[in-house]
């Protein structure tokens, strides 16, 4: 275990996030998560924006490249 020091303000805003029962370390992993998935969408965007990879508007376009055996990424 770790003892992190934080502000009462942030003390106040992470027992607000919490649920009953969680812990503050519950309450920290839950946004922890949330950031990673967060920064996953972000990172999948700047790659679909850098041409990196396909995004699809709908399922017909992207079973008709299934169909035609188009890669799902270039070579980098």
């Amino acid at each position: 275990m770790k003892v992190v020091r934080v502000t009462e303000d942030v003390h106040k805003r992470l027992a607000n996030l919490g649920k009953i029962g969680d812990t503050y370390n519950d309450v920290i992993e839950r946004l922890l998560n949330e950031y990673e998935e967060y920064m996953d969408i972000v990172e999948a965007e700047e790659e679909i924006e850098k041409g990196l990879i396909k995004s699809y508007s709908n399922l017909d376009d992207f079973k008709e490249d299934i169909k035609n055996d188009v890669p799902f990424e270039q070579d980098k």
